[in-house]
């Protein structure tokens, strides 16, 4: 954890296979126990007393605690956005209405994917400690260079059928004003099923730890 934050965040997509209508989608959501969200269209002011409409292609359809549920009917993707417990726990509602209507995630659903966004973690000494990890130097003219920043993946491309779906990237960046006492985790993963996905998100304080465990 750091002292910069109380709880993290994390957005998860569900990308489906073809197009649903978004009212079959608000349905689902209010029958999972979600809270309908209909906003007003954003709207552009030209000159005094003239405005247009504007579209989106992100529409909230709905709330589930610290959670707000997204669409966008041009890649058919319905996030779910806020704190990480909220989140797993808004994904678990939603699978039994999915069922409920005749719509099996196993079959509507192309592919999941986590998100978690830079946010800071706090470890003590990251770069003495990330130098000794990796032992490397280029020096340029009279500059020698030294690491300062480091990424993790699964596989050597996400590009591939085979490790599209499986592909899991962390990013670690120093916190450029405190590089010796904090850096920001950005974590990236993709998967086909949805309970394995859950099991990631749910576990995100571990894999965290164990990231911070890595620079001890």
């Amino acid at each position: 954890m750091s002292t910069l934050i109380n709880e993290y965040r994390a957005v998860t997509s569900m990308f489906f296979w073809l197009n649903i209508p978004e009212p079959t989608l608000r349905k689902i959501l209010l029958d999972a126990g979600f809270t309908e969200v209909t906003p007003p269209p954003p709207r552009l002011s030209l000159t005094p007393g003239l405005e247009i409409a504007l579209g989106s292609p992100r529409k909230s359809l709905a709330s589930y605690k610290s959670v707000r549920i997204s669409w966008d009917d041009i890649k058919f993707l319905l996030a779910f956005e806020g704190v990480v417990k909220d989140v797993a726990e808004a994904l678990r509602a939603i699978e039994p209405s999915f069922n409920k209507h005749g719509y099996p995630l196993n079959k509507i659903c192309h592919y999941y994917e986590v998100n978690f966004t830079a946010q800071p973690l706090d470890i003590d000494n990251f770069i003495n400690k990330l130098r000794k990890k990796v032992n490397v130097e280029l020096k340029i003219d009279d500059n020698l260079l030294k690491p300062f920043s480091i990424s993790f993946s699964n596989t050597d491309e996400p590009i591939s059928r085979e490790h599209f779906y499986k592909w899991l990237h962390i990013s670690i960046n120093p916190d450029v004003n405190a590089t010796q006492k904090r850096v920001f985790i950005q974590i990236i993963k993709r998967d086909i099923d949805l309970h394995s996905m859950l099991k990631f998100i749910e576990n995100i304080d571990k894999t965290l730890e164990l990231i911070k465990g890595f620079f001890a």
